[in-house]
Formats: structure tokens, C-alpha cells, sequence
């Protein structure tokens, strides 16, 4: 058998000391100093065996004067490749402690000008050329830290090579402890390379993580590849694989999922405490007023205006119903705001919105925590490493501690749920944050949580919500949320958050879950209303508009967020205008509600103002971004600043 980077179809890279650079290391010297190392053969103490057969080859490298060794397995079947390190196979036998490790440094690599493309998952995705760039190193989280604008929903990367040889990684196993090490120009041939690194411990003292780590690796070429075969390799992974059903299955026998997946997300903010907040740790009795901005009655007189109008399906979400308003006193939910109506008004308003056909659900936060709550319990936060309670900001409910995930299920959500259900709610319900938000571990000593478990608690969370509701919606379009994630707020924030990597943005998310997942493409796209550029990306982007009353309620938040606009309800008048703006969303929806469970097998730009998606059904969408109509076939016109669903 050949090297490993002969397996994956690529050369060694020139300059290296030894095609066979199994990993880098960091790791805790006994001091608590952190030390690098480059695993080579015979090299700074290492001794590495090798042995397998034809279809694999397992590595042991043990260094034994720092006492740490590690087991590297690669297995090949047909156009796929399977790179393991397995937990049993990590061995530390004296003072010092793994950090992180880069296995295969410089696998998907290129050179300068070669016409090559790192695939990286920021975003929907993006591709990162070959050229022109400074030398440098930057680390992009994948599910950890927390970062925004920028965010990595998928644990996919890849390379499209100037040959026209395409590889496509998935990390199968670690990445919840995993960032992509992405380095430019660097070395005196100047290459580009993403590598894969996981942490193995955030302190010395943690335990070690306590699962494989383990890469898929797919090698595609000629039409197979480039970005889009990236994307069809890990929709198949995700099929066969972690068998996702896909939405035409979640919407058999479940009649929310179904309304949902040709319904336009309207949100009514009904009440805030003053932002920024006066007061971190607040009380019943000196909490701030709470500001109104739509009663039980308003939302009311909203969905009958609808029904007048005729707007097409829409779930209705009310933020800020609970006690204390939006961000007001979470995990305590009960009472039913007064200020707005309480709970009996509340219940008149959804079944008023069900009579006339507009499922109405809530919004729920189970990440949050205030000292203001009934329910507030200390032991039920989330513990950092040193000891003290994890903060999260501040919000109209004072000081946001985080809670253990792991308690925030065991302790909240399954205890409120029940009750919210018997307000008589419908659609899809909203938990805030979690599909957004980092993983962390939880040092608590009586729950603690690594940052998988608390995935797992995160996704039980999920799970009795759709018990409840019969659908989840949350903030973010993070995959592990799926199967449980119905429907997702945002994609991305912006349509161009900058960064140096990026020299294209391209639909990767959209081309693996578009049929699985219903999705706002872009946060910037709240409240855009159509002919509005953002509004036709997302839809180009396979997304579904959002439309927000009072979404501007808190004055550090900026268009640099994606939050920049504004729908406000005022009086009767006002709300027949902005009534017959939203319906023109749901007759936009109505054309593009039955490709709502086909893939994207396909995205082009056929000029700079004009773009088309191509789905597995056969239909197309072009969109124009033009001031003036574009015919692009005779009797096919696409109108301007609008588009055109082509059946197949």
C-alpha cells in the first residue's frame, strides 16, 4: 500500500520531510506548558509502525519520551475513504496531556495558481481560491466557539482541484470538538491547504474526549464534482448514513410540518423590558416596566385583516407572551403577561387564529436564565471550568446566566411544555437560541455535560416540543439539529460578511438540505418584502421569508447583525397596508411552496443580475435581480426584480 495521501488521490506535498506527516500534536507538558510536535517518522522522539493490507493501513506513533502515542487508521472502499483515530487507540503514560491534533496536516492542499478551491463551510459555504492571498493561518470554529456573523452549520470541507479531481470530508465522529485550520500561501511553494483539528481537552485536567474521531472522505471527478458533488456526497451521507428523513416523510401523518412547509413565518413581538437593561439582577418589585407593543387584541385584529385580505397560509409566533415579556424572566414562563391581555385573552387570540386558518404557536427560550424567575436555581446553571456561572449578555430580564443543558430539559422544558400545550397553541413552536448557540461543557459536579451531551440534552429539548406541537423551529440551522430542527430562523446572518477566505459565496447548505429543512436563508432578510435583492437571494437560495412586527427592539443591534429593518404595528389603517405587503410574500410562496421537498441539484448565475437553481424535480427558478425584465427563452420572461418558476 501507498501513502496516505496516495490513497486520497494527492501527492505528497513538496518540502515536507516525509510524505507520511501522520498528525500535529499539542499538548501539556508536566509544568502545564503547551508544547507542539510534528509527528514524522524518527523524528523529536517519535517511532511510528505501520502495517495492514490492501484496503488499510493502521499507523502507531508513540513518542515515549513525552509518553504520549496515538493509533491512526485509514480504510479505502472504491471512491471513499474512512480516516479513524480511534479513543482506545490514544495513549498518554506519563506528566503530559493531549491538547488538539491535526491529523494529516496538509492533506487537501494546493498551490499557488493552480486553479484550485478549499470548499469551507462558513456560511452556506464558500470557495476560497488558490491565489492572490497573504501568507497566514486562521482557525475557523465548526461548532465551537461561538462566532457571528460568520458560523459553520456543517462539519463538510473539501477541495475542488485544478485537475478537476474533487475531494469531499466530513467529519463523522469529534466534531463537536473540532475547528478547521485553513493556511494560505505558506511555505516556499506556497500552499493552500484546510485541515481538521480537535481538541482532545480544553484544560489539563479535563478528561480526554471520550469518543473516535473519525473523517469521511469522498473522491469525485469530472461533472460528479466541483462544489455541488461536495454537496450531493453529504446529502447521501446524511440519507444512508444518519438516515434524516427527509420533509415529504416528516410531513406524512403530521399536519404541522405540512402547513409549515407552505407557510410564510410571521412574528409578533409583544412586549419588552427597557434595553439596555437598568437593572442586572431584578426583582418583582424593581424590575423596569414592561413596554407593549401588541396586545392579545392586536394580534387579533392582525389575523382577521388577514383572513379579509386572503393571505395565504402563515403560522403566526408570538414573542414575549410569557411573564415579564421578551427575555423578560425565562425559564419561568407563567403567568400569562397581564399587560398584554393575560392568559384568557391569549387563548381567545389562538382560537380566533384558528378559526380562520392561521395556526398560532409561541416563542420559548430554554438556554437563558434570570434571577428574576420563580423557578430560578442556581445549581441548574451551566458551570465554566473555573468554577463560576457561565453569563451569556444582558438582556430586559436583567443578568442572562446559561443553563446546563442537561438541566434545562430535565428541569424546565419538560415541566413547561405540558402546560403550554394547554393553552391550545399550534405550528411549529419556537425554542430560542439552541440551534445557534455553541455547545459547551458543562463542569458542573453534579451534571456535568461534555459538549456532545450536550447535543443530546439540546435535541431531547426538541424531541418534547414535537411531542407537544408536532414541529420545532429554533434560531439557527446548525445540522446535528436534524432530524428534530423542522424549521430554521436563519442560515447566515448577512449576505456578505466579510472575510479574507472568501472569493465566492455558494449554496452548499442549501444544495445538501433543502428537502429536509425549511429555512430563512439570510437574518438581513427579515422583513424584506419582494423586489428587495435579499429577498431574491433567498429565494434563490431555496429559502422561505420571515416576516417580523417589532423586530428592532434592542438599540445595539445593527444591519452589521442582520437586523436592520423594521414592520410596526401602529392602528387599523396602518395594518391594511402592511396586510396586503405580506400577502404578496404568500402569493410568492404559493408558486414556490410545491419545491419545498425537492432537492437543489443545481445553482448557476447566468449573468451578473440573473441566477438559476435547478431542483431534482426538473423545475427551475430563475431570479432576476435586474430593473428590467429578462426573456430567457421565447414565451419565458422573468419580470424585473422578480422571478420565474419553470416547471419541468
Amino acid at each position: 500500500m501507498t501513502d496516505a495521501r496516495s490513497q486520497l488521490g494527492l501527492a505528497a506535498l513538496p518540502g515536507t520531510a516525509s510524505p507520511e506527516c501522520l498528525a500535529i500534536v499539542q499538548y501539556w507538558d508536566g509544568e502545564g506548558k503547551v508544547l507542539v510536535s510534528t509527528v514524522y517518522p524518527e523524528t523529536d522522539g517519535w517511532e511510528i509502525g505501520r502495517d495492514g493490507g490492501a484496503d488499510k493501513t493502521v499507523w502507531r506513533a508513540e513518542n515515549r519520551s513525552i509518553g504520549i502515542g496515538f493509533t491512526l487508521e485509514l480504510a479505502v472502499a472504491g471512491d471513499t475513504a474512512t480516516l479513524t483515530i480511534p479513543q482506545a487507540g490514544r495513549r498518554e503514560t506519563g506528566a503530559c496531556r493531549l491538547k488538539r491534533i491535526r491529523p494529516l496536516p496538509g492533506l487537501l492542499a494546493a498551490r499557488e495558481g493552480d486553479g484550485s478551491s478549499l470548499v469551507l463551510p462558513l456560511d452556506h459555504g464558500v470557495l476560497c481560491r488558490a491565489e492572490g492571498k497573504a501568507s497566514d493561518e486562521k482557525e475557523i470554529p465548526l461548532f465551537f466557539p461561538f462566532t457571528y456573523p460568520l458560523m459553520c452549520n456543517m462539519p463538510l470541507w473539501g477541495i475542488e482541484r485544478g485537475d478537476g479531481a474533487t475531494v469531499a470530508a466530513i467529519a463523522a465522529s469529534g466534531q463537536f470538538d473540532m475547528s478547521l485550520a485553513v493556511r494560505t500561501c505558506w511555505g516556499e511553494d506556497k500552499l493552500y491547504s484546510v485541515d481538521p483539528v480537535f481538541a482532545i481537552r480544553d484544560y489539563p485536567d479535563d478528561a480526554p474526549l471520550a469518543e473516535d474521531i473519525a473523517i469521511q472522505y469522498g473522491f469525485l471527478a469530472g461533472s460528479e464534482g466541483g462544489y455541488p458533488g461536495i454537496a450531493r456526497f453529504y446529502r447521501r451521507y446524511n440519507v444512508e448514513q444518519r438516515h434524516l428523513p427527509t420533509l415529504a416523510e416528516k410531513m406524512q401523518d403530521n399536519p404541522t410540518v405540512a402547513y409549515s412547509a407552505k407557510a410564510l413565518c410571521l412574528r409578533c413581538r409583544m412586549g419588552v423590558k427597557q434595553l439596555p437593561t437598568p437593572i442586572l439582577e431584578q426583582t418583582p418589585d424593581n424590575q423596569p416596566p414592561l413596554h407593549v407593543y401588541m396586545t392579545f387584541e392586536n394580534v387579533r385584529m392582525l389575523v382577521e385583516e388577514m383572513a379579509r385580505q386572503q393571505v395565504g397560509p402563515t403560522e403566526i409566533c408570538l414573542a414575549g407572551w410569557n411573564y415579564a415579556g421578551h427575555d423578560g424572566a425565562f425559564p419561568q414562563l407563567f403567568p400569562v403577561e397581564e399587560k398584554l391581555g393575560g392568559e384568557a385573552a391569549l387563548r381567545q387570540t389562538i382560537e380566533r387564529s384558528r378559526a380562520l386558518g392561521y395556526p398560532l404557536s409561541l416563542y420559548d427560550n430554554y438556554h437563558d436564565a434570570y434571577s428574576l424567575a420563580d423557578t430560578f436555581d442556581p445549581q441548574y446553571l451551566f458551570q465554566t471550568h473555573d468554577g463560576t456561572r457561565a453569563r451569556i449578555s444582558d438582556y430586559a430580564g436583567g443578568r442572562a446566566y446559561k443553563l446546563c443543558a442537561q438541566c434545562a430539559c430535565e428541569q424546565y422544558a419538560v415541566k413547561s411544555l405540558p402546560r403550554v400545550a394547554r393553552l391550545g397553541a399550534q405550528g411549529v413552536y419556537y425554542v430560542d437560541e439552541i440551534t445557534l448557540m455553541a455547545p459547551g461543557k458543562c463542569y458542573h459536579p453534579d451534571h456535568p455535560t461534555s459538549r456532545r451531551q450536550t447535543v443530546f440534552w439540546w435535541k431531547r429539548i426538541m424531541q418534547e416540543v414535537r411531542r407537544h406541537f408536532g414541529g420545532f423551529q429554533s434560531e439557527g440551522a446548525r445540522d446535528w439539529a436534524l432530524p428534530e430542527l423542522d424549521r430554521a430562523y436563519c442560515v447566515a446572518s448577512t449576505t456578505d460578511a466579510p472575510s479574507p477566505l472568501i472569493d465566492e459565496r455558494v449554496p452548499i447548505f442549501p444544495m445538501v438540505y433543502h428537502g429536509f429543512l425549511i429555512y430563512n436563508s439570510f437574518r438581513s432578510g427579515v422583513n424584506s418584502f419582494p423586489g428587495e435583492e435579499v429577498y431574491l437571494q433567498n429565494i434563490a437560495y431555496g429559502g422561505f421569508p420571515i416576516v417580523y412586527y417589532h423586530h428592532l427592539h434592542n438599540p445595539v443591534w445593527s444591519a452589521a447583525d442582520g437586523i436592520a429593518k423594521d414592520l410596526t404595528f401602529v392602528d387599523a389603517a396602518k395594518l391594511v397596508v402592511d396586510v396586503a405587503r405580506i400577502k404578496r410574500i404568500t402569493d410568492d410562496l404559493a408558486r414556490l411552496a410545491p419545491l419545498q421537498t425537492s432537492p437543489i441539484e443545481g445553482f448557476a448565475k447566468r449573468s451578473p443580475t440573473l441566477t438559476e437553481t435547478t431542483f431534482a424535480n426538473g423545475a427551475r427558478v430563475l431570479v432576476n435581480y435586474a430593473d428590467t425584465a429578462c426573456e430567457v427563452a421565447p414565451g419565458q420572461v422573468v419580470p424585473p426584480r422578480d422571478f420565474l418558476v419553470l416547471e419541468a
